[in-house]
């Protein structure tokens, strides 16, 4: 039990210890200035901050504990061994001399392959971020082969060095293993010979064997704990090497606020050479008062960003000066910088999470150190819109406001609002947008969705109730039955599948048949082999497998998306007369399974937009989606709803979405 609750302490010990010094190192690496990342791959900081140093966490949970309880238990066995015979106790003892000897002979030869294997790893995990970085340069030139070799060869390299270290570490524990095995041997020699002579009771022979046996395991634990001890210093030491890199600027000002700077700049003869002595500015100068704009002009390359990195810090000049309302930019702190300067990148970077932590990450950034009464003053939501119409970002915003599916349980407010301006949009622009728009109705066949989603007419909240399970439930199975229209839906199942295979034949792309949404290319000859037993044998003599298999894909069928091939009218009609039975069914079965389109009712499953217009649009064209647009965007205005759904927009997460929102950011800079 006291072993189990030290484990657990070690545990908690170590994980805490873990991550205070991956905050701290993360802290410190925010700061490093930015030269050091024009040689330091993201890969190699993340395999530091992640790998390297869970090592060292470990190490400090056993640090206490598992030296003091293995010594104090080597010592009390020590003691006991000297006090049954004190000659072959001095016999069982000598080795250990000799063992730890050689432990640390060979312990060098580990630590120095643990560094080669440490830096080994930072090139591997270095190789890693710089393909993922390059990775549009990579398949653009189709460059697997020459990418593969290299990471080929830094794995093969680290594959050498991870043997050799092993090797080593094992010759360790084999010294240790053969050395205390030898001292049994002698202990047996000598405490036979002194029993054979009567000068030793065998009793007291085997008790100190016995005793004797007790010291390999506090021993054991002591050798392992001296290579973790080693391992964790060689790994957190060559960490601490590696990022050993002052701040260029003082982080904050000492003793005072940062300056309120009002934005007169002179420079005076600036330079700025690298590392590796390449001059990227030479003898600039210019004056710049406040109020005034400057545009600066050159070829790519020419300096025109490193000079303003240069102005707002980002770089640390070699030579010149930059004097901001009189005050050198060098002996400035970032906070005084970061106080009054506001910096557009020239490649700005999308930030995991939403939209509006985003947008006002400067203004967060800023609001954090001067907090007022505790709480940072945020800008208002007109201010977030008027800059998002400002940066042309506010139709993707608005759009993806309207596609947000809410939550029932957070959102009630807004939901009868919602179904609110379902009723105004019916009212004012119905007629209008007919042709674009099929409303849902439960006494037509809606020809932009599913047979599956016609026969529900909802949205299933229940998984047992979605399209590929529907072959299989219960209640399902049951209306077909009962409104008796189950064979000529696999009758008109088979017919679909054999349009679809002619449609396969006449396509030399298996893109045509993917956009499709039906199945894969290679479920063709299936489906093939499936038509034939239904020719040879009849629908009936086809296993329920197969004929669920024609069910499901029928069950896909969707009219308006699929033209080569058409419902038969009368399986349409019985398809509207299930629909009413399946609602009966289902409300005194399973209520709450279906989420039913009602015009009372709101969709859970469904974006706001789909809500709010009660229906599919019926063709993807530009036009037809600009008109509906544009009557969303009179009603939300007229409704005074907008400003409600742009802030849904914002805090739409871009965990997904980095791409799409970093080409929109890309496209109105």
């Amino acid at each position: 039990m006291l072993k189990y609750l030290i484990n657990i302490l070690q545990n908690i010990i170590g994980q805490r210890t873990l991550a205070d010094m991956r905050k701290a190192l993360y802290a410190h690496i925010l700061t490093i200035p930015l030269s050091f990342y024009r040689t330091t791959q993201p890969g190699m900081v993340v395999g530091a901050l992640t790998t390297e140093l869970a090592t060292a966490g470990d190490f400090v949970g056993m640090a206490i504990a598992i030296p003091v309880t293995n010594l104090l238990m080597l010592l009390a066995f020590a003691g006991y061994l000297f006090w049954l015979n004190p000659l072959l106790a001095a016999v069982t003892l000598s080795i250990y001399p000799v063992v730890i000897l050689l432990v640390s002979v060979l312990q060098k030869r580990v630590n120095i392959y643990n560094r080669k294997r440490v830096d080994a790893g930072r090139k591997v995990s270095s190789k890693v971020g710089e393909s993922i970085a390059g990775i549009h340069e990579i398949q653009a030139n189709g460059a697997f082969s020459i990418e593969n070799k290299k990471f080929a060869s830094i794995v093969d390299h680290l594959r050498k060095i991870r043997i050799i270290w092993n090797l080593y570490r094992l010759a360790v524990k084999t010294i240790n293993s053969l050395f205390t095995n030898f001292s049994r041997l002698l202990v047996f020699a000598l405490g036979g010979y002194l029993a054979i002579n009567g000068r030793l009771e065998l009793g007291a022979l085997v008790a100190f064997l016995s005793a004797q046996e007790k010291l390999y395991d506090p021993w054991k634990e002591l050798i392992q704990f001296y290579q973790a001890y080693q391992t964790a210093s060689v790994t957190y030491s060559r960490t601490m090497e590696y990022f050993n890199v002052e701040p260029e600027h003082q982080l904050v000002p000492k003793g005072r606020q940062p300056y309120d700077l009002e934005g007169s700049i002179e420079v005076n003869d600036l330079s700025f050479v690298v590392e590796d002595g390449t001059q990227l500015l030479s003898e600039i100068n210019f004056d710049l008062n406040h109020g005034e704009h400057m545009a600066l002009v050159g070829f790519s390359g020419s300096g025109k960003s490193t000079l303003a990195q240069c102005i707002a810090q980002l770089y640390k000049y070699t030579g010149g000066k930059i004097l901001i309302d009189q005050k050198e930019v060098s002996q400035l702190s970032k906070e005084d910088i970061t106080h009054s300067i506001g910096f557009v990148s020239q490649t700005p970077f999308i930030f995991e999470g939403s939209i509006d932590e985003n947008l006002l990450y400067a203004v967060m950034a800023k609001a954090e150190k001067e907090p007022a009464d505790g709480q940072p003053k945020m800008p208002s939501l007109d201010d977030r819109i008027l800059v998002l119409q400002q940066t042309g970002l506010f139709i993707d915003v608005l759009r993806f406001g309207l596609n947000t599916v809410l939550d029932k349980n957070k959102h009630k407010d807004i939901i009868g609002e919602i179904l609110d301006l379902r009723k105004t949009f019916q009212q004012d622009y119905g007629e209008d947008l007919a042709e674009f728009i099929e409303f849902y109705d439960p006494n037509i066949y809606l020809y932009n969705s599913s047979v599956a989603e016609n026969i529900l007419f909802g949205d299933p909240l229940d998984d047992a109730f979605n399209a590929g399970n529907l072959p299989q439930n219960e209640i399902f199975n049951e209306v077909l039955a009962e409104a008796a229209f189950k064979e000529l839906l696999l009758d008109s199942g088979v017919s679909f599948i054999e349009e679809l295979i002619k449609f396969s034949d006449c396509r030399s792309s298996d893109e045509e048949i993917l956009k499709l949404g039906l199945i894969d290319p290679e479920e063709i000859d299936d489906y093939k082999m499936l038509c034939y037993k239904v020719k040879k044998k009849g629908i009936q003599k086809v296993s329920s497998k197969g004929r669920n298999k024609i069910l499901r894909l029928m069950l896909d069928f969707i009219p308006q998306k699929h033209h080569f091939f058409h419902l038969p009218k009368k399986l349409e009609n019985q398809i509207l007369e299930g629909r009413v039975l399946f609602k009966k069914k289902i409300t005194a079965a399973a209520p709450g399974a279906i989420s039913f389109c009602q015009m009372s009712n709101y969709m859970h499953a469904q974006s706001i937009l789909t809500n709010i217009f009660f229906g599919k649009l019926k063709e993807e064209s530009s036009a037809a989606q600009e008109k509906v647009n544009t009557c969303i965007h009179q009603l939300l205005i007229k409704e005074d709803f907008l400003e409600d759904i742009i802030e849904m927009g914002t805090y739409d997460e871009l965990i997904n979405k980095q791409g799409v929102l970093r080409e929109l950011v890309d496209g109105k800079k």
